[in-house]
């Protein structure tokens, strides 16, 4: 090639590659500009795009309440947890069908149906609910052989004589029963069948001895009353006879019919599945066999026993699981066997006496199946075990029961079930209702001592009986009484009464469309916060151990208390309620207690989920009735404005006796319209029964109450006539001997009383023989003469004036009278004859009358003397405070009663009439503290500084309080710590001789009335009814009962002598 030509081709290849190079470039440029712009685009799209896709969602966190249970196999209670998901498995313990269903029976199966329903219903959970029927036992052997041979007899009987004869032997036949029995409600029960028995033997022999009467007639009376005593003797003769099977079967077979009917009656579901004990013989005895293969059973005469001790001597098995505490007791395992395998042949057949039989040889007069082991029949706790294994398998949640058949039928079914399953878990959940009493009676089929379900149901309504379960807790006991039953009955009657408040509170509100919501205000928001509440705690009372009193009483109740409230303030207001809200509250209420299975029926129909369910009848006659109400209405207005009373009662009439028989209830409102509530006619009759009974009680109950006051008045006007020292003596049946001695001798005689005591019914009988006195003077049919022989009263002088006097002092009863009579007789006194007498006295003595007053007071008993000074000294008013450091002084007031009156005067007369030195106040001091119990206080010393007692320097007081005073007490600490007393007799006698009797005065003269305790009679009783001497604590009581009545005696008098 030329070298040109590879130039020019050199040339043209550099340009070219630059061109082809700038092209590159440029594309490279683009494309990282086009790559810029993308980015820029991808990341805008991106952020956009993160807005668009579903955010993160966080689950709120709340603790769901779960079901427990109280679970017997723990005492405690139990999350429930079923084995398989949301089935549950479920065994309860069926009746033994020989006689009538009773309330036992009622509080077992209406509890176990309420949590049935509850764990169905409310819980969802899917419930296979099996139940047993025992129609084979002992007692069922035993009744239904009775029954047949009883039969037998009465188709054969037809000679009176042999009739009574028989009847006769089988009441000894009964006695013997009653020797070796027991039991004290079971003695009770046999005593009180052989008086009847003996009672229909006596009516029999007597009409047979009067003559026309039906023979035929007299032994079917016979027999019916004495039915009890001859079935016994009639199946003890017959025990070595053989019956066949079938009569076993008809009598069980009858009252099973009775137990569904029962049942129905109250409104319980019936099971799912039901097992009989004589359909499940050939499970038995496999079930058997397999226990004996694993080595826990073993044969022994014919017979199949449970060797517990082997059992639980296992370490996966453990005997006793519900009571443990119960291991051993005998007298429980022999109820649990039988009363026919109680023999002592059965029971040497044991290993140890808490073996149970699993299998019974059959003994003549029983029933009996064929078996590996012999003829025999099944023993009670096997059936249990058998049949709820084979529907339930090896284990199952819940297992219902009685209470009382914890111990030993529980126990055995486990210890049995897990024998057989080789397992420890055979029940999860033990269930137990509680006791029921009959008004806090122990009630039992066998001590005939129980209510029957139909009887019961003839009182209540079945919704009522399960009203007044559902208040108490299931597990617990339940007392059938009047008052468990009245509780019911109110809460029966909220329910209802708010479903019609309720109804006629909505009634003209639209159900559908625009017109049916109203806008919320305080008072909706108020009631839908309660309703809230209410559910919460309608849900936690479930939860907590199915607690339907807790649901009813706090929730419902609650509830149904707000809403009414909701509904009167509405009315008040004359606004209407919001339909929308109160129909809410009823469909829940509704539900709650359809759930319980006590629902109201039409009552709440309209408030029911199904809202189709609409009362066509109520939409029809409402129109009418509302029509007719409002005419009634203006006519009752019309006739109060005219007065026309007639108008009035024809229009109460209408509302009180025509409109109730249609079913209608019309209630008055006070400015609103008349309440027209549809109810059910039945309810509206028992309501007016009920009303009109209550109505009769009341009445009745008042005029009872009446006449117990009168009857009672009565008693308390005889008892006051009757003076206290013939009260005792009337009471024969509780005491024997009477003492009539002089009071004084008679109250010294106690020496367990105290000096105050002494002095009290001294005090007190003074008081009783011048109320007596003056009564019987104040009587114009008594003489003062005759009056002093009767009661050795000292007779005054018999003048023209002596009644009269007495007249008027007996007038002077009143606080008024006796303060005007002392205000009159300060007047015109005269001082006395004493230079430190501060005080005009009453009057004047002479020297002679002074010695014979004083002559009599000596003559008087120590005790007297007391006395009558006690009955003429008397506290006046307190002084005020002179200055803060001087004490209260308090101030005497004495007196005289002489024939013309009671004259007041000064302490130096007083003192010195009775031959005290004048300066001895401490006499009176020491007499008041006595007489009015009060403390002891220290006196006061001349600066007025606290002096104790027991260094009072005045003499001859401190001589006397801190010596012994016979005439009082015996103890010398009795006197020195509680009580300061009057001078002994000796003190007194000293006192009396060294009075100087320079005090002599003329004026009238007066006489000491002398106390009538020296000679009245007490008639206290010694002695008891057997002759024993009344003890300390017996005569304290009698004591008491004295005073008691002698206080009723004076007001007698005091009321006689003021007429």
């Amino acid at each position: 090639m030329c070298p040109n030509t590879r130039k020019y081709n050199s040339t043209q290849a550099f340009f070219e590659n630059k061109i082809r190079l700038s092209w590159i470039f440029g594309i490279c440029c683009d494309f990282a500009l086009c790559l810029g712009y993308s980015a820029v685009f991808s990341f805008e799209k991106a952020v956009t795009m993160s807005k668009r896709c579903q955010p993160h969602w966080q689950c709120p966190e709340s603790e769901k309440t779960k079901l427990k249970l109280y679970n017997s196999l723990t005492r405690e209670k139990e999350i429930f947890v079923p084995q398989f998901g949301n089935k549950v498995l479920w065994y309860s313990c069926g009746p033994t069908v020989y006689d009538a269903s009773h309330m036992g029976h009622a509080r077992s199966y209406i509890s176990f149906d309420i949590l049935r329903r509850v764990l169905s219903e409310y819980f969802s959970y899917d419930v296979f609910y099996v139940m047993n029927i025992t129609d084979i036992d002992d007692k069922i052997i035993k009744r239904a052989r009775q029954k047949f041979l009883y039969e037998q007899y009465v188709a054969k009987c037809n000679d009176l004589s042999q009739a009574i004869s028989d009847v006769r032997e089988s009441v000894k036949s009964y006695k013997v029963l009653l020797e070796v029995t027991e039991d004290k409600d079971k003695r009770t029960m046999l005593e009180n069948i052989i008086v009847k028995t003996e009672t229909s033997i006596n009516n029999a022999e007597n009409k047979m001895a009067s003559e026309g009467e039906d023979k035929h007639k007299i032994i079917q009376e016979l027999l019916e009353s004495s039915e009890d005593t001859l079935s016994e003797w009639q199946d003890k003769l017959g025990l070595a006879n053989k019956y066949d099977n079938s009569i076993f079967f008809s009598l069980p077979a009858k009252w099973e019919e009775e137990f569904y009917k029962d049942m129905e009656a109250l409104n319980v579901l019936p099971p799912d599945a039901v097992t009989r004990v004589t359909e499940y013989i050939p499970e038995i005895i496999t079930y058997v066999e397999k226990i004996i293969e694993n080595g826990l059973a073993y044969e022994s005469n014919g017979s199949i026993y449970f060797d517990t001790m082997k059992f639980d001597e296992m370490p996966n098995h453990f005997y006793g699981k519900l009571v443990p505490e119960a291991f051993g007791d005998v007298k429980k395992l022999q109820e649990g066997e039988g009363e026919l395998s109680l023999t002592s042949e059965k029971l040497r057949e044991k290993k140890s006496p808490s073996d149970f039989a699993v299998w019974k040889a059959s003994k003549p007069g029983e029933p009996s199946w064929e078996s590996p082991w012999g003829k025999g029949r099944p023993g009670w706790h096997i059936e249990c075990s058998v049949m709820a294994s084979a529907l339930l398998g090896e284990s199952m949640d819940i297992h219902t029961g009685g209470y009382d058949l914890k111990f030993p039928h529980h126990d055995n079914e486990l210890a049995q079930s897990e024998a057989y399953f080789n397992n420890d878990h055979w029940v999860r959940y033990f269930l137990h209702s509680g006791h029921l009493t009959i008004s806090g009676c122990k009630m039992s089929k066998s001590l005939k001592n129980f209510v029957t379900i139909r009887s019961a149901l003839e009182q209540n309504t079945a919704r009522q009986l399960r009203l007044a379960f559902l208040l108490h807790s299931w597990k617990d006991t339940l007392d059938y009484s009047p008052q468990t039953l009245e509780k019911a009955l109110q809460y029966e009657k909220l329910i209802n009464e708010f479903f019609l408040n309720v109804k006629d509170s909505i009634r003209d509100i639209p159900r559908k469309g625009r017109g049916s919501f109203q806008k919320w205000e305080e008072e909706e928001r108020k009631l839908h916060a309660v309703f809230q509440q209410a559910q919460t705690s309608v849900n936690e009372s479930l939860c907590d151990n199915i607690d339907t009193r807790r649901a009813l009483e706090d929730g419902i109740r609650d509830l149904v208390s707000s809403s009414n409230n909701y509904i009167k303030s509405k009315k008040s207001s004359h606004s209407l309620c919001n339909r929308q809200l109160l129909t809410s509250v009823m469909a829940y209420i509704s539900k709650i207690l359809r759930i319980f299975g006590a629902s109201f029926g039409d009552l709440s129909q309209e408030f029911s989920s199904d809202s189709s369910n609409v009362q066509v009848t109520e939409d029809l006659v409402m129109p009418y009735l509302r029509t007719m109400a409002d005419f009634r209405e203006n006519i009752r207005q019309e006739a109060k404005e005219i007065k026309a009373t007639q108008v009035l009662k024809l229009c109460d009439e209408l509302r009180d006796d025509i409109l109730p028989v249609l079913g209608v209830r019309l209630e008055d409102q006070e400015g609103l319209k008349a309440a027209i509530k549809l109810v059910d006619p039945a309810e509206l009759a028992r309501e007016k029964e009920i009303k009109q009974r209550m109505e009769a009680e009341k009445r009745l109950e008042k005029e009872r109450k009446k006449q117990e006051q009168e009857a009672l008045k009565e008693a308390r006007e005889a008892a006051k006539r009757m003076p206290p020292s013939e009260m005792f003596k009337a009471m024969t049946d509780k005491y024997s001997k009477f003492d009539d001695k002089k009071m004084d001798e008679k109250i010294l005689a106690y020496e367990d009383a105290t000096a105050h005591k002494h002095r009290r019914l001294s005090k007190t009988a003074l008081d009783q023989s011048i109320y007596l006195r003056d009564y019987m003077y104040s009587e114009p049919e008594n003489s003062p003469d005759s009056l002093a022989e009767s009661f050795q009263f000292p007779t005054p002088e018999k003048s023209a004036s002596t009644a009269l006097q007495l007249r008027k002092r007996i007038r002077c009863r009143t606080e008024a009278q006796r303060i005007a009579r002392d205000a009159k007789k300060l007047k015109l006194r005269t001082p006395c004859n004493s230079d430190t007498c501060k005080m005009k006295c009453a009057t004047k003595i002479s020297l002679a009358e002074r010695k014979k007053i004083m002559e009599d007071f000596k003559k008087m008993s120590d005790f007297e003397k007391k006395s009558w000074v006690f009955q003429r000294v008397d506290k006046e008013s307190v002084k005020r405070k002179t200055t803060e450091s001087l004490r209260r002084k308090v101030t005497f007031k004495y007196s005289f009663e002489i024939l013309t009156g009671t004259y007041r005067v000064c302490k130096v007369f007083f003192l010195g009439t009775l031959g005290y030195h004048p300066k001895n106040d401490k006499i009176i001091t020491t007499a008041m503290k006595a007489t009015k119990s009060d403390p002891i206080m220290p006196f006061l010393s001349r600066r007025g500084c606290k002096t104790p007692p027991n260094k009072i320097k005045r003499e001859p007081i401190v001589r006397d309080t801190s010596a012994c005073d016979e005439n009082v007490s015996h103890i010398n600490s009795e006197l020195t710590t509680k009580c300061l007393n009057f001078p002994s007799q000796s003190t007194v006698s000293v006192m009396h001789n060294s009075y100087p009797y320079q005090f002599s005065n003329e004026g009238q003269s007066f006489r000491i009335t002398r106390s009538a305790g020296k000679t009245s009679a007490m008639g206290i009783p010694t002695h008891d009814l057997e002759g024993k001497v009344l003890t300390d604590s017996q005569l304290k009581k009698v004591m008491k009962l004295y005073s008691a009545q002698e206080k009723k005696y004076n007001d007698y008098l005091k009321s006689v002598a003021t007429s």
